[in-house]
């Protein structure tokens, strides 16, 4: 204990003195590091200072200089006002040589205009003289810095009079001598700045720097001293800034932290390590006498636990000691043989009648047996016995002994060992063993055992039996490869080498004894069988879920209705054959028409005919390459040999062009062919699949059915996309806007109606026309919430017409051919009016031709509900689609409108002149008005005035406006004439 206590002492005894040893040290390099960083301060402050006086200097000389051409310049107007501006331009050059730091020099008015020709002012000039900060000691101003012909300038100025100013420009470089002449150390540096706040020179990078604010050097960190970070170089230094002086200008210096410091880091060094040989040595001292103490306890340990060791491996092995003596019959034997028999631990000693009492009744006879033949012949005793414990419970003996004779005594002795567990396990195993075996003979699923060196099989179950119609004696016959087909020798010899067992997620085929095959999922286990390594195997029965995977990853691949690749299996296809390199060429044929024999004759009819295309696509994949199929209706075919790309190209054609017969008609397709190759119009197979699409859409117009991608047709798409989601964000955020154009009545001039028409308005000020952004809303679906809109806007329109006075004037709404096929217009119309509270007539609406060539009965019954609600119908644009007379005379509509395309070349073109006259005489022939658009001339007013057009409407009657100005407009016209 003494040896522990002295250890304990010096353990605490150099902690304290190590901490105190620390803090010492750690107080010197504080004030150290503190001592020096003050110190740079002072230095720092110093060159600032200096650095000040020397630039204030050099301001005051150029100053001296200005101020004597000011005086210059005043006495010669004063004294010879004649030769003035010639003798002034003769100073003033004069000191340009003087002055070769002076770029121009010059006099300007107060508004900085300069008053000599051939120089240059200062529009900023009224600015920057009249800036605060200015000492009362000068009259130089100074202004921001600026670069001009890459030279960097300050602008100065002085007085002249109330009304000039003598105006130079001095190189920003003439400051730098000034502060390259401060010594601020090897990574020190030093800077001028203006009362902006603008670098004017500074000592590192000068050129990239000037004209760059001064809040750029720095990081926004500040330490103790001045300490920043440069925010150029990274690099820490101690600041200091001079104060404004005479001029609003500022020197600042900054010393590197780490050139100050490197005296100091050596003695941090050398404080370290002095601080880190301290606890060496102490730990070696510590460890030495910590070892001293452990060896000694280590020592004493080792005797006193000798003894409970060995009582306790007696006890962890329930084994025992015993004797007996031939002259007592007294039997002796260890606590531990006491605790195995159920008896007090401290009963050691008693008679063999005693022990015999114990024995179980059945094992009686073969203990005392054993006994008489050792005392007798010396035998060995070896036995295993049942015994009974007081508590009733039987525990299973082994007992080994021998006689012992020492001069004339003879005994017995030997161990005594519990193998109670032991038994138990044996016959559990035994019960397991049984239960393996009956398990494996009657499971369900195949069984076998096998040799792993000779493929022979061990053993089999009942049902590998039954599933390969051998019996078992012919099974043991064979081998494991007498159930493989041919040629699965070196895989299944690969498998037998595999250390871990059969690959189990691969498949196996197998035969049968009748010579069918199945396939099999195995399972399996190396096992021990006397020596010999073995494989237990379980072959699972797996080949009708592996036809259900088939078939599934076949659906995964292949479109349902044609069999044909679909688009992400082609795509996989062909990005692996890119990995090689591999040429290709791709088609993406869009056949228009098989939606319409879909709605025409039936989903079946149209999958029918589908399936008959997808036919002829299927054989040119398989002579060309592959065909693949989108649902809809696009076709895809590759084609993978370059020398036959032309006979592929014209098989192609033939198979999309060619008319589909079934039940007795014909069905004609309209192919529309893309094509893109790869590697040139595209990396990967997706890339090259949407640029073929994309020339896809633009094919079938005046270049012909087949086009092949060009890069401005992405651009092009892209532009779409970004078109179209700049107008949804115009509906949704209602940027749009709604003007009106009259519709003036020919007879007597007054307006008769209002029609209304949207604009987008553009962020430089323009409109958008109509004619780009229509068209893709129609195609793109956002004509339906346009139209929405702009029915809304209509409604609240004629509620500020009806408040004006104006209410008897309807307002006519153009409605898409998609809206009427789409909505049902009338009763969107319906439900605005009854919103906004609209009487019959408030509301027009205009549509064309194409409204009702696709649905012609659904457009009959919507203009039938929209003349019972009182809305009249006029039909837009006639003339110039695919109008029909016999549409004409059953449509319930008001008026026809007769495009400008007749009108504007009414008074100029014989036919067109005949057409709007036809179309007059047709429309009052139906009890239909007329209106015509587009009129912009008198004599065009007149000519439709003279055949008498009911309605005009154009840029002569007026532009389309906002709703505001129509209503001044109208607010202007007197009664009963036109107006202005």
């Amino acid at each position: 204990m003494s040896e522990r206590r002295s250890a304990s002492v010096v353990w605490r005894a150099g902690m304290i003195l190590g901490l105190l040893l620390g803090l010492c040290l750690a107080l010197l390099l504080r004030s150290d590091r503190l001592t020096r960083m003050g110190a740079a301060e002072r230095q720092a402050k110093a060159l600032a200072s200096g650095g000040e006086r020397l630039l204030v200097s050099e301001i005051r000389n150029l100053e001296r200089a200005m101020t004597g051409v000011a005086f210059d310049v005043s006495n010669l107007e004063r004294t010879a006002p004649a030769q003035a501006p010639t003798l002034s331009a003769a100073a003033i050059a004069g000191v340009l040589q003087r002055q070769p730091e002076m770029v121009t020099l010059t006099i300007v008015d107060t508004d900085g205009r300069s008053l000599m020709a051939g120089t240059a002012g200062d529009q900023a000039l009224p600015t920057w003289i009249a800036a605060a900060g200015y000492d009362d000691r000068t009259h130089l101003r100074m202004g921001p810095v600026a670069e001009a012909g890459g030279i960097w300038t300050l602008p100065l100025a002085v007085p002249l009079d109330q009304r000039r100013w003598v105006l130079a420009r001095v190189k920003a470089a003439q400051m730098q001598h000034i502060v390259d002449e401060l010594d601020a150390g090897t990574n020190g540096v030093a800077a001028v700045s203006d009362q902006y706040g603008t670098i004017l020179a500074r000592s590192r990078q000068a050129k990239t720097l000037v004209g760059t604010p001064v809040s750029r050097l720095f990081a926004p960190y500040v330490g103790h001293h001045g300490e920043r970070i440069s925010a150029i170089d990274g690099t820490r230094r101690i600041t200091a800034d001079s104060l404004l002086g005479a001029y609003p200008v500022r020197v600042g210096v900054g010393i590197a932290v780490s050139e100050l410091l490197k005296p100091w880091y050596v003695l941090m060094g050398l404080s370290v390590a002095i601080y880190a040989l301290y606890w060496l040595a102490f730990a070696y001292l510590y460890q030495r006498i910590r070892a001293a103490d452990v060896s000694r306890a280590s020592y004493l340990k080792t005797l006193t636990t000798s003894a409970r060791r060995l009582t306790q491996a007696q006890q962890a092995g329930k084994t025992g000691t015993w004797s007996v003596e031939r002259a007592s019959r007294r039997l002796e034997w260890s606590p531990t043989v006491a605790q195995i028999f159920g008896l007090d631990p401290g009963l050691v000693s008693t008679t063999t009648d005693f022990f015999y009492a114990m024995v179980h009744p059945d094992d009686l006879h073969d203990v005392d047996l054993s006994v008489r033949n050792a005392w007798i012949h010396g035998t060995p005793i070896d036995l295993q016995y049942r015994l009974i414990r007081p508590d009733g419970d039987v525990r299973v003996i082994a007992t080994k002994g021998a006689r012992i004779t020492d001069r004339d005594e003879s005994t017995l002795a030997g161990t005594i060992v519990d193998i109670t567990e032991r038994v138990l396990g044996e016959a559990n195993l035994a019960d397991a063993e049984r239960r393996l075996r009956l398990m494996f003979d009657k499971n369900p699923l195949p069984f076998w055992v096998f040799d792993i060196e000779t493929l022979a099989f061990v053993e089999v179950n009942e049902a590998a039996q039954r599933a390969y119609g051998y019996t078992r004696d012919e099974f043991l016959a064979m081998t494991i490869l007498d159930i493989r087909p041919e040629g699965y020798e070196a895989r299944v010899t690969d498998s037998i080498g595999d250390t871990d067992g059969f690959d189990e997620t691969s498949v196996w085929v197998h035969r049968r004894r009748d010579g069918s095959t199945f396939e099999v999922r195995v399972h399996a286990s190396d096992i021990e069988m006397g020596g010999r390594h073995g494989r237990l195997v379980l072959a699972e029965d797996v080949s009708e879920r592996m036809a259900i995977q088939r078939n599934l990853a076949y659906r995964a691949t292949h479109d349902p209705l044609t069999d044909l690749l679909n688009i992400e299996a082609l795509v996989e296809a062909l990005d692996d054959r890119a990995t090689s390199g591999g040429w290709y060429d791709l088609a993406y044929v869009q056949l228009r028409g098989l939606d319409v024999i879909a709605d025409t004759f039936g989903l079946a009819v149209g999958r029918e005919v589908i399936k008959v295309v997808a036919t002829r696509f299927a054989k040119l994949g398989a002579g060309f390459g592959l065909a693949a199929h989108r649902p809809g209706e696009t076709f895809v075919l590759t084609m993978l040999e370059h020398s036959r790309h032309e006979e592929a190209l014209a098989a192609l054609m033939a198979a999309a062009t060619e008319p589909v017969p079934w039940h007795s008609a014909i069905h004609s397709l309209d192919a529309r062919v893309g094509l893109a190759s790869f590697p040139a119009e595209g990396a990967t197979a997706e890339k090259v699949i949407g640029h073929a699409a994309l020339a896809a859409q633009r094919a079938g117009v005046a270049e012909g059915t087949v086009r092949r991608f060009e890069p401005a047709m992405a651009k092009s798409s892209r532009q779409r996309l970004q078109l179209t989601a700049r107008m949804r964000g115009a509906i949704e955020n209602e940027e749009l806007l709604l003007h009106f154009q009259p519709v003036m009545n020919v007879a007597d001039g007054q307006v008769a109606m209002l029609e209304a028409l949207v604009r987008w308005p553009q962020s430089d000020g323009l409109f958008m026309p109509p004619s780009e952004f229509i068209p893709l809303c129609e195609e793109t679906g956002l004509i339906l919430p346009l139209g929405a809109w702009v029915l809304r806007q209509a409604a609240a329109a004629h509620q500020h017409l009806t408040v004006a006075g104006w209410g008897q004037l309807g307002i006519a709404v153009n409605v898409s051919a998609i809206e009427f096929a789409r909505v049902d217009v009338a009763q969107e119309i319906d439900r605005v009016i009854k919103a906004y509270g609209l009487p019959r007539g408030a509301l027009h609406v205009e549509l064309t031709e194409s409204s009702f060539m696709h649905q012609p009965e659904r457009a009959l019954r919507a203009m039938r509900d929209l003349q019972a609600l009182g809305v009249p119908v006029a039909l837009d644009d006639f003339g110039t689609g695919f109008s029909s007379l016999a549409y004409l005379r059953s449509l319930p509509i008001n008026s026809l409108k007769i495009d400008r395309v007749f009108v504007t070349e009414v008074t100029t073109n014989a036919r067109s002149a005949s057409i709007c006259l036809a179309l007059i005489a047709l429309s009052h022939s139906l009890d239909l008005t007329v209106v015509a658009e587009g009129v912009e001339t008198a004599e065009q007013l007149a000519w439709l005035k003279a055949h008498h057009c009911d309605f005009v409407q154009g840029y002569l009657v007026s532009p389309p406006l906002p709703l505001d100005a129509v209503v001044k407009q109208l607010q202007a016209s007197k009664p009963g004439s036109a107006i202005p």
